[in-house]
């Protein structure tokens, strides 16, 4: 049998374990689980062959079946209960999550204009005689004769019609109704841009992820093999980590899908390109670290340095998978769905990951020894024993406590100065402006914003009920006069421009004493500015309902860009409540592996500041040197959860080898010996897991871009700063206090080559 020396595995597998990559043995347990995996292997490696052939061959995978991004605004929410009791109030409807734009050189013609019209009141007329079925309303605006305050006619006439749909409508049918009545609307009228608005856009996007799916897994295949080969020089680790992630990824997927279909997890479309980059990236750094420990231990031959590999690096795998699983699981404890959605399902897809890796990978090899590294493989001869407790000169720099201060206070300046960045951050919703620039919603949005004010796209409601909220109410008209003066508003639609004795439901109520004005924003209504402007607004309409002079109204506040502010205040809250939560359960389960306080506590802080670092940076690239203004509102969010719970990886791996190594020897000189061991594994890894996310932002959409580039670079800062650097010296620096309650006895003896003090 290739690769095997007889007579050297099954009578005593862990002969020369002293020869292993470490040099304190592993312990019985892991022992124990390293030969039941690896005896039981030709019925793992194809066990698991076979169920990847039934996934592909008999199983539909999940496509995201559930909400989308923009989708998922608290239902508790002021502006949604505003929304239903202006649903109760105004026959008319006013939602403008869908609308028709149309403009042509030198603008619309009267008889266009006239068309448009027409269009417009059969399909309402349709509407009316088919109620109480899912109808479209359809409400055409000109900005033509300044009907419309602050339109912009420089270009000539052009229009924009509001769609409006019951709130049973799917966001599908919705797409497909618009698409349908703007083909209408430009047989009869002409000079159709396109449709625009935050349902046709979200639904644009969710295309484009499922457009380029392949894509990413294409590109992060090619990472990984290339990476995984030019790491051990060998096709053969590069074959085997390949088809072990794509095993683990259909097995993460297909779990997904069923926790889906019975109900537990429903797991939106914009989470499939996070659970891909997440499989193939904690998938291959599992397979790393395997293939790391495995590939000094030929002389043990296939099955005893399987072994050995599996009891050396199982329980260090376990631990970091335990952590990330439970960091991410930790956030169904958070208020807003968008992290009870995030959490639980990315938490499902690591447990299955790691059931793949740390089975399939010891298992395949037992089979196949030597081959796994072909063509390099390792020499017999090779001297395995002197390897493991050789320091380096970098090693013992960083564990002498003279060089090891001035590196940790360099360190935490340059990490603090990039996170001071995250004072500047704005979020918004790029739904339609983070679209690519030939994508029909953003250009309908670019003629809409040159046509009319970018506002239109989505005009703020505030909704004034009480007994002066009646037709003719000189206050009501005070009240408009206040709001059109208002900080970022363009021009309001009200009472001010409308016919005192027209009860047509747009302004007035038909039965109650309620009125609504329509705020127009000068600026994105879902961006950073729109929310800052709103918020604004909000801020001061009770000083302007009293100067207006009217008396006991109720006002509410509702429209997207008001959805908007309060789904990213619920999001900051629910960060506030999460992040404790997850960084306790990373200390709390890191400090039970290690048997420590001090230490948990300095490593996960340590990778708290990264993330803050990462953060930072990309506000600084996209909201200043870009010149966007903002983030999308789950980027920083969701890239923090992420990178706190996946350092939890490297945490596990690096401080792990550190431990068993300060089992045999003092703290510093565990720091010299075990950082140049782990120093490769961990370089590969971080490449191949900022990789991974990196090739997120092949999707065409702003927010997957800059997505992709905060996990790229928080994931690169935690590879060569934060793990190479940073953990080193504070272990160094804190020294056997660190280790506190824990006092283990060193073996006297056992250490070679100890670094300074």
């Amino acid at each position: 049998m290739v690769g095997e020396r007889p007579g050297s595995d099954d009578a005593n597998p862990d002969a020369g374990t002293t020869d292993g990559p470490i040099g304190a043995t592993p312990g019985r347990a892991a022992r124990v689980q390293a030969m039941l995996v690896v005896g039981a292997r030709w019925l793992i490696v194809p066990g698991w062959i076979l169920v990847a052939v039934y996934v592909l061959s008999h199983t539909t995978v999940s496509q995201g079946s559930g909400p989308g991004v923009i989708s998922l605004v608290p239902p508790n929410a002021p502006a949604v209960q505003v929304a239903a009791r202006e649903a109760r109030l105004f026959p008319v409807p006013f939602t403008a999550e869908s609308e028709v734009v149309q403009q042509q050189r030198g603008g619309l013609s009267a008889a266009a204009q006239a068309s448009t019209l027409a269009v417009a009141v059969r399909a309402d007329a349709a509407a009316l005689r088919a109620r109480g079925s899912a109808q479209m309303l359809a409400i055409p605006i000109t900005n033509a004769f300044g009907i419309v305050p602050g339109s912009r006619a420089t270009a000539g006439p052009a229009e924009i019609t509001y769609l409006e749909y019951p709130a049973s409508v799917p966001a599908e049918k919705i797409t497909a109704r618009s698409d349908q009545y703007a083909r209408t609307l430009e047989r009869h009228a002409g000079g159709v841009v396109g449709v625009t608005g935050i349902i046709p856009a979200e639904w644009h996007e969710g295309l484009l992820i499922q457009d380029n799916l392949e894509l990413v897994e294409i590109v992060t295949a090619v990472i990984i093999g290339l990476l995984v080969g030019l790491r051990f020089r060998s096709v053969g680790a590069a074959l085997l980590t390949l088809a072990t992630v794509a095993i683990a990824n259909l097995a993460a997927d297909q779990a997904l899908f069923w926790l889906d279909r019975v109900g537990h997890i429903a797991v939106p479309g914009f989470v499939q390109p996070l659970q891909i980059a997440l499989v193939l990236g904690i998938g291959t750094d599992y397979c790393v670290f395997y293939l790391s420990a495995a590939q000094p231990l030929a002389s043990l031959g296939r099955v005893g340095a399987a072994r050995r590999a599996a009891a050396d690096t199982t329980p260090i795998v376990a631990v970091g998978a335990a952590i990330l699983a439970g960091s991410l699981g930790s956030l169904e404890v958070a208020p807003l769905s968008f992290f009870r959605t995030l959490g639980p399902s990315l938490a499902v897809t690591v447990v299955a990951t790691f059931l793949v890796v740390s089975t399939f990978v010891p298992a395949a090899l037992g089979i196949l020894g030597r081959l796994v590294f072909w063509p390099r493989g390792r020499s017999r001869t090779a001297p395995p024993v002197a390897e493991p407790h050789r320091s380096t000169r970098t090693s013992r720099l960083l564990a002498r406590r003279l060089s090891a201060v001035p590196i940790l206070l360099v360190c935490l300046a340059g990490l603090g100065v990039c996170a001071s960045q995250v004072f500047e951050l704005g979020v918004g919703f790029t739904e339609v402006t983070g679209l690519p620039s030939g994508a029909s919603e953003r250009v309908a949005y670019d003629a809409l914003s040159r046509g009319f004010a970018p506002g239109m796209l989505g005009p703020t409601t505030i909704l004034v009920s009480g007994p002066d909220a009646t037709p003719g109410s000189p206050r009501l008209l005070a009240l408009q006069r206040e709001l059109e003066h208002a900080p970022g508003v363009v021009g309001v639609l009200g009472p001010a421009d409308q016919p005192i004795d027209a009860h047509l439901g747009l302004v007035y109520a038909v039965h109650r004493n309620a009125a609504r004005y329509f705020v127009i924003l000068g600026t994105d209504p879902f961006g950073a500015a729109g929310i800052r402007d709103l918020n604004g607004i909000r801020a001061t309409l009770p000083a302007m309902v009293a100067r207006a002079g009217l008396r006991n109204a109720g006002i509410g506040v509702t429209g997207d860009t008001a959805l908007a502010a309060e789904t990213t205040a619920a999001m900051r809250h629910s960060l506030l409540l999460v992040i404790p939560v997850v960084l306790l359960v990373n200390m709390v389960l890191l400090g039970l592996y290690l048997r420590a306080v001090l230490a948990p506590i300095l490593l996960v802080l340590g990778s708290a500041l990264s993330v803050m670092a990462a953060i930072g940076i990309s506000t600084w690239l996209f909201v200043h040197e870009l010149g966007y203004g903002e983030l999308t509102y789950y980027v920083p969010y969701a890239s923090a959860i992420l990178l706190i719970s996946l350092a939890s990886d490297y945490n596990a791996y690096v401080s792990g080898r550190i431990w068993r190594e300060a089992t045999v020897r003092p703290v510093r000189d565990a720091v010299a010996v075990a950082a140049p061991r782990t120093s490769a594994a961990v370089r590969t890894a971080g490449l191949i897991l900022a990789g991974s996310f990196a090739a997120i932002g092949l999707i065409p959409v702003l927010g997957f871009r800059e997505f992709a580039f905060t996990m790229a670079v928080g994931i690169l800062l935690e590879t060569f700063v934060v793990r190479s650097l940073l953990v080193p010296v504070l272990l160094s620096v804190f020294g056997r206090w660190s280790r506190w309650p824990s006092r283990p006895r060193v073996t006297a003896g056992t250490a070679t080559a100890p670094a300074a003090p």
